[in-house]
């Protein structure tokens, strides 16, 4: 018995709803397939509160009855309404502790809950059980309301060419502005600063000559570590991976006890990163951006900050060694800057020995910069996969339109695919690749003009997509999810472990599914027994108890 019956039947057991009522339920169902939790909700058979719970008792997870205040507008919008629609759900909001709330009709659907963790990046979810119509009258209100700030909407302003020189030598954005106003921008709290001078007629003895040797030789290897977090920022575009190099690097040559990262965001400075003692706890911590910490200070004016006694300094922001059992003594804080706009701020704090001074405000204004340069690519970077995460799901949508009577076939072999290589050791890449691949497994068939033409769809799909550098990944196991594994198959007759191990593991759950779909008289269990007699002939055989596993 389906879930969605078993709600139905358990409404009429605890006579919450009469047999009789539900006749006019029962035809429309039968009409349009409609879900039956739905239309006895619509046609107010019942009460809303009664079916939550019964439903809520069927099929798990916490009940929420969904209303337009419980929804931040902006969170459910990371979610497009096509897959929220496919995936019955709605993200609510991402809370102060790094979680994100979502509300949706079946909570036990693995896969579409890996799929919010795809799209939003949080692993975090508290998942709530809502009814079918309350998440409809939600994508209704989330995705038919026009944001005022959606850039489309903003008026561009007229663009004036400005012609600029060549420079000499490039430097990294904000670091020239830094340099040449430290002197006069730096603010220092706490300690004396005291230059000497040494005059001429003093000789150098050999302990000055040793402590100048040794000053020469730290210097060069700050600025060795310093050159290997260039490098560092030129050879990965993974901006988590830079973060925390640059902090650790910050940590190291300010011999400091730890350091964090603040990323600016709706007027909140978040911790994103922080290496040292206590950065799993300061990572769920925030900041209000005002004068009242260090941090927002810096924020606010655009310039870096040391204070050398924390302790006794009212701008110091309590709060924080509070929450963690912390004691802060002294911290050097520059803003992160990309242009004008402030990212965020870089913090060290605790200097192990001594006080923080401008050498270490120096260093930390390099390693700002090129955090900044990171945090700007990362965000690009993400700008950029969200786009082609859009391109798959409309291309999905455009397939589904073409074969009405096959909707939902790609997501089913998705689901099948996805548990499949869970029990196989990939990298999170190759699954990602493997869902984008199972999604889109069919979609040569849009350049194919008949069914005569439908024997070249799989590599109509892959010409489809070389042309998007980002697909590059899936398009072997597009265009060879029809090879067999005896190599009887097409389009090349590959066999074995020559066909792309993606591409076998889709094969075997795309020939699942059409075959059961071209076999509707055989039962369940028949299908089955018949189907496992293909691995070692279609299929490789390795993948039998994988796929047995994956079904049940």
């Amino acid at each position: 018995m389906e879930l969605d019956e078993r709600v139905i039947k358990m409404l009429v057991d605890e006579k919450i709803v009469e047999k009789k009522a539900l006749i006019p339920v029962f035809k429309i169902h039968k009409t349009n397939k409609e879900p039956l939790e739905k239309l006895v909700v619509k046609l107010n058979i019942a009460d809303k509160e009664k079916v939550l719970d019964i439903k809520t008792r069927v099929y798990g997870g916490e009940p929420l009855l969904l209303d337009n205040e419980k929804i931040d507008i902006e969170t459910a919008k990371t979610i497009p309404q096509a897959m929220a629609k496919r995936y019955n759900l709605i993200c609510l909001e991402k809370t102060d502790e790094g979680q994100v709330l979502i509300a949706m009709h079946n909570p036990g659907d693995s896969f579409a809950l890996e799929y919010v963790q795809m799209r939003t990046g949080i692993k975090d979810m508290k998942i709530y059980t809502a009814l079918l119509s309350d998440l409809e009258d939600a994508w209704d209100f989330v995705y038919t309301e026009k944001s005022k700030h959606h850039p489309f909407f903003k008026k561009k302003p007229e663009r004036t060419r400005i012609i600029r020189k060549i420079p000499k030598k490039l430097e990294l954005p904000g670091y020239k502005t830094f340099l040449r106003d430290k002197i006069e921008s730096t603010t220092v709290i706490g300690g004396n600063k005291k230059t000497e001078i040494t005059p001429p007629e003093e000789a150098l003895n050999g302990d000055k000559l040793k402590t100048m040797t040794e000053s020469i030789k730290k210097e060069l290897n700050i600025l060795s570590i310093l050159s290997h977090s260039a490098n560092v920022l030129n050879s990965t575009m993974d901006g988590e991976d830079i973060i925390l190099e640059l902090l650790e690097t910050a940590s190291r040559i300010c011999n400091s006890q730890g350091a964090s990262i603040l990323i600016l965001e709706d007027k909140i400075l978040y911790f994103k990163e922080a290496v040292g003692e206590k950065s799993n706890e300061l990572k769920l911590l925030q900041l209000p951006l005002n004068e009242k910490s260090i941090a927002g200070w810096v924020a606010i004016h655009k310039k870096p900050l040391l204070v050398n006694d924390t302790l006794n300094e009212p701008m110091h922001y309590k709060g924080v060694d509070e929450a963690l059992h912390f004691t802060t003594t002294n911290v050097a804080c520059v803003p992160l800057l990309w242009g004008t706009d402030v990212l965020g701020v870089m913090e060290v704090v605790n200097k192990t020995e001594g006080q923080f001074d401008d050498k270490d405000l120096e260093y930390l204004i390099i390693l700002a910069s090129q955090a900044s340069v990171a945090l700007h690519n990362a965000s690009l970077l993400d700008q950029f996969h969200n786009f082609y995460l859009e391109v798959v799901e409309i291309l999905i949508d455009c397939l589904e339109s073409l074969d009405p009577v096959g909707r939902d076939h790609a997501l089913r072999v998705a689901r099948l695919t996805s548990a499949m290589a869970k029990q196989i050791p990939v990298t999170e890449e190759e699954y990602e690749s493997l869902c984008y691949a199972a999604f889109l497994h069919d979609i040569g068939k849009i350049k194919c003009e008949d069914e005569n033409d439908m024997q070249s769809h799989a590599e109509k799909g892959a010409q489809i997509l070389s042309h998007i550098k980002f697909f590059n990944s899936i398009i072997p196991l597009i265009k060879y999810h029809h090879e067999k594994y005896d190599g009887t198959g097409i389009p090349e007759g590959l066999s074995g472990e020559k066909i792309p191990l993606g591409a076998r593991i889709l094969a075997v759950a795309e020939g699942y599914y059409e075959g059961r779909n071209m076999n509707p008289d055989l039962s369940g269990e028949e299908f089955l027994e018949s189907f496992k007699e293909e691995f070692g002939i279609a299929y490789d055989p390795d993948l039998k108890e994988i796929f047995l596993n994956s079904i049940e």
